[in-house]
């Protein structure tokens, strides 16, 4: 578990930026006119950002379990 723990700047900065771009198509959604160009474009944005977030946070996993001893990783699959 503290290998796991390390470093979560980049998924966290993912996580915020993901939020920020969710606001966004809140912002557009409640916009007049109403702009469906401008919400399906968000929320194609936030879809990609939450794709990097989701990638973002398999590296860190995988880097965390490459650097466990094979014990270790049986133990933490139990």
């Amino acid at each position: 578990r503290q290998l796991l723990e390390g470093d979560r700047a980049e998924v966290e900065r993912k996580r915020e930026t993901v939020a920020k771009l969710r606001q966004g198509v809140r912002d557009l959604i409640v916009k007049d006119p109403f702009d469906a160009v401008a919400v399906e474009s968000a929320v194609d944005g936030v879809m990609a950002a939450r794709m990097e977030e989701r990638q973002a946070s398999a590296r860190r996993f995988i880097a965390a379990l490459s650097r466990m001893t094979p014990d270790e990783r049986r133990a933490f699959m139990s």
